[in-house]
């Protein structure tokens, strides 16, 4: 018998839509992934895949750098009334 019924479905599997399922799983959801695409990963896996690590120790290495308050600003621009100090605060202390 298939299963007809999920706590979450995610639509792509993505970097976004695999690290929801990851989450959701890990809470103890079902979840269902679906893609269209003909390759697991979708977009991402065409794309490189590359991941925002602001202020990380390997940027002056490639010429590049930024500030914990560049990231914190462009960060409240980007999350709007979604922008959480704490949890921000946690994400750039564990990128560095």
């Amino acid at each position: 018998m298939s299963k007809t019924a999920f706590d979450v479905v995610v639509i792509g599997s993505g970097a976004a839509g695999l690290t929801c399922a990851l989450v959701a799983q890990r809470q103890g959801l079902d979840c269902l992934i679906v893609e269209k695409s003909e390759v697991l990963g979708g977009t991402t896996a065409y794309s490189g895949g590359g991941v925002w690590i602001p202020c990380n120790p390997h940027m002056p290495s490639i010429g590049q750098d930024d500030t914990r308050a560049e990231a914190e600003e462009y960060l409240a621009g980007v999350l709007g009334n979604h922008y959480d100090a704490e949890l921000v605060g946690a994400f750039l202390s564990s990128g560095g």
